[in-house]
């Protein structure tokens, strides 16, 4: 980067940003996920604060090098508020200025807002909507259909299809309990229609499995138990 490329790389940042009372140079462009200001140079994303010192001072030529705040504003750009230092610097001066997310600086004080989960088709990752889902639970566990057929038909995975009949994802839709309501019900109705018929037969059933079973395990009562060295 020559001089006057230089020159017109700060312009480009002072042009784009305002003067507070603390004497800070607030980036008003772009910022970055993390809160940084951030512009294209070149064809290549770079931090605002960064450019400006780069762009002033020169290249930074070691890379394990940052372009750290005295200010603390992340958004601020001006030279005099800047110092190059490591990662080690970094922290060291935030643990000195009482910046570390401990306590009352952790994120879950700070920003309440971001530790509330959105569950279902509220959430914007999400592929399926809450009727949609139950109607796969419902096809899996009481229609027999397969997993891989489910996931033809809604345009997902197979391993998303696995975990929604697992209960490993949307449970809070609770459709297990629907399905067992809804087969309770038919049980009840089928006992109804047959008199109570269907559960006798069946403890009749394994009473006659188990009887077999008994008598063969079941010693004699004059039997001589031999054990083998006594013979």
């Amino acid at each position: 980067m020559n001089r006057l490329q230089a020159d017109s790389i700060l312009q480009k940042i002072r042009a784009r940003s305002v003067r507070t009372d603390s004497g800070c140079l607030l980036w008003q462009g772009a910022k970055s996920g993390s809160g940084y200001g951030s512009l294209s140079i070149g064809g290549r994303i770079t931090s605002a604060h960064r450019a400006a010192w780069e762009a002033a001072k020169g290249p930074i030529g070691d890379r394990a090098m940052f372009v750290l705040h005295r200010c603390d504003v992340r958004l601020c750009v001006e030279i005099d508020h800047l110092f190059l230092g490591t990662n080690a610097d970094n922290v060291s001066d935030m643990m000195r200025k009482g910046r570390q997310a401990f306590g009352k600086n952790n994120g879950s004080h700070t920003r309440p807002e971001r530790r509330a989960r959105v569950f279902g088709e509220r959430n914007y990752n999400a592929k399926l909507s809450d009727s949609q889902v139950r109607a796969i639970f419902h096809s899996y566990w009481d229609d027999g259909v397969s997993m891989r057929v489910l996931a033809a038909d809604h345009g997902v995975s197979g391993s998303a299809i696995k975990k929604i009949v697992s209960r490993k994802t949307w449970a809070h839709l609770n459709c297990a309990a629907a399905t067992q309501s809804t087969l309770e019900d038919h049980r009840a109705d089928e006992e109804q229609e047959t008199g109570g018929e269907t559960e006798e037969r069946a403890r009749s059933a394994a009473a006659r499995v188990r009887g077999p079973l008994a008598e063969r395990r079941a010693p004699a009562e004059d039997a001589v138990l031999v054990r083998p060295g006594d013979v």
